[in-house]
């Protein structure tokens, strides 16, 4: 059988019509996301005409990480499965069970901001734009990593779904840990050897349902690399921009637009050297002009508003005479400027970075994100979210940072994407609903409104889920109170013949 690194060189002819691409979308907006074959630290990057491209690129980036993982809201809530709801009275989960998943939500959402995911999302989402590939890997500790498009293959079936890929990382030998040392081949760790990196292939293949994956240093297999996963929980993340049926790798969104800005790029270049040119000052004297050199030293010896004595007609300034061609260049430019505005949403606010985000903002910019980018929003917010949040719940888990439930019973919702927004639209049903209410007196829905499903959905959609008191804690509130009345009941009873005895006298 052929090892990791072997088939990585047969895979990766396949992949090499996209990679072309990805790198000439990069050369054009962001270069060093995906680099020329062969560059390294020491070679420069290609050096594009404009910075319209890094900006579209960088704007359109940010403004789907806001709409992914908008700043102040949770991304998934727990909940119920549909299974455990039909079963259960009014198709309602219980509100205590309801409360409590609301509280556990925060322990991952806290890991989530201490991982800091949304760096790893901006640049992700920047080689998915440019190249249309990227594939993420979810480390043990949580934290997330991109690998660009030049440092995997993947293999796909028909339907899309992705069946094989390898990583491949280069290695200095100076850096392995020891265990590793001992699979370094002879010569490559010799300081004569110059610049030498190792070759470390991540290889993942899908066989019944589930993913072996291990680890190949060059030709050996690192020991205790093998490992086998279920499908829902790799913690290897391929995606795509745009799916292409029948292709392994997607299409970026600047390859939708390539003509544009190849275009943009080059007038771009034409308008600097234009400019360039009109801003040299050249003066020509006429040969056999009257005074020959000592003429030329005076003209180009003069300051500001000296005088001189010559013919002026034998000096005469050259001038640059196109203006009419800078001119057409300049609307060309500018027209092309909006085309490419519009298409990555340049002039788009996105998601206010504050504390408190409303439902309808979150909705609002999604639905925008997901009509002008023809949905690639929903595709994403589906692949990429769900992937990551069914991974870390797994690992957490696992590592007995949140408790131990049935999958059959409790599932994950991702809240961002074009659908309702769970419990936080929930709580903007609740609120509506109040309103409601407030036409009608009292007496005509107090006993037909159930107030501690209400408070809870409420309270829970507001993240303040450990603020409302569970039934338990109600009841025995209740009791307080009652008990509390019957003392204050019994001393009134018990003072009241003692002070009608002391009116009397």
């Amino acid at each position: 059988m052929a090892g990791a690194k072997t088939r990585y060189q047969a895979l990766a002819v396949l992949r090499d019509p996209f990679l072309r691409r990805a790198r000439l979308a990069s050369s054009l907006t962001i270069p060093s996301l995906i680099p020329p074959e062969g560059h390294n630290g020491m070679s420069d990057l290609p050096q594009p005409n404009q910075g319209l491209g890094a900006r579209l690129i960088v704007h359109l980036a940010s403004y789907f990480t806001s709409a992914l993982l908008p700043p102040g809201r949770n991304l998934f809530r727990l909940g119920v499965t549909p299974a455990v709801l039909l079963k259960s009275p009014n198709n309602a989960a219980p509100p205590d069970l309801e409360l409590k998943l609301g509280q556990i939500e925060k322990i991952p959402h806290n890991e989530i901001a201490l991982r800091d995911w949304r760096s790893p999302t901006t640049v992700s989402l920047q080689h998915l734009i440019v190249g249309g590939n990227v594939l993420e890997q979810m480390l043990p500790d949580n934290r997330i990593i991109t690998h660009p498009l030049d440092r995997f293959v993947v293999v796909r079936d028909p339907a899309g779904n992705l069946i094989e890929f390898i990583i491949e990382q280069l290695l200095d030998p100076a850096s392995l840990p020891d265990q590793l040392k001992a699979l370094v081949p002879a010569g490559s760790t010799d300081a004569a050897a110059g610049n030498v990196r190792l070759h470390l292939y991540t290889w993942g293949v899908l066989k019944d349902g589930q993913w072996d994956v291990h680890q190949e240093l060059e030709d050996q297999t690192v020991p205790n690399s093998a490992g086998v996963y279920e499908a829902k929980y790799l913690p290897f993340f391929a995606l795509r921009w745009t799916a292409v049926a029948g292709e392994s790798y997607g299409r970026g969104k600047v390859e939708d637009h390539i003509a544009d800005l190849i275009t943009f790029d080059g007038l771009s270049k034409a308008m600097r050297d234009g400019a360039a040119m009109a801003s040299r000052n050249i003066i020509m004297l006429r040969p056999g002009a009257a005074g020959g050199v000592n003429l030329r030293r005076k003209v180009s010896g003069a300051n500001n508003g000296d005088i001189i004595t010559g013919n002026p007609e034998d000096v005469n300034m050259l001038q640059f005479t196109n203006l009419t061609g800078m001119q057409i260049v300049q609307v060309e430019l500018e027209s092309l400027r909006r085309e490419l505005g519009a298409a990555f949403m340049l002039t788009s606010a996105g998601v206010r970075n504050a504390e408190r985000v409303t439902a309808e903002e979150v909705r609002r910019v999604g639905q925008e994100l997901d009509s002008v980018q023809g949905g690639a929003f929903s595709a994403l917010s589906g692949a990429m979210l769900r992937a990551r949040v069914d991974r870390l719940i797994y690992q957490m888990r696992n590592n007995r940072q949140l408790p131990e439930w049935d999958d059959t019973v409790i599932d994950t919702t991702i809240l961002t994407g074009l659908e309702a927004l769970g419990r936080e639209a929930e709580t903007a049903n609740v609120a509506q609903a109040l309103g409601l209410l407030q036409g009608y007196p009292p007496e005509a829905y107090q006993d037909y409104v159930k107030w501690p499903v209400m408070l809870k959905k409420g309270f829970g959609g507001l993240g303040l889920a450990d603020a409302v008191n569970t039934e338990d804690e109600a009841n025995a509130i209740r009791q307080q109170r009652q008990e509390q009345q019957m003392m204050a009941d019994a001393v009134k009873n018990a003072a009241g013949p003692a002070v009608q005895a002391a009116a009397a006298q």
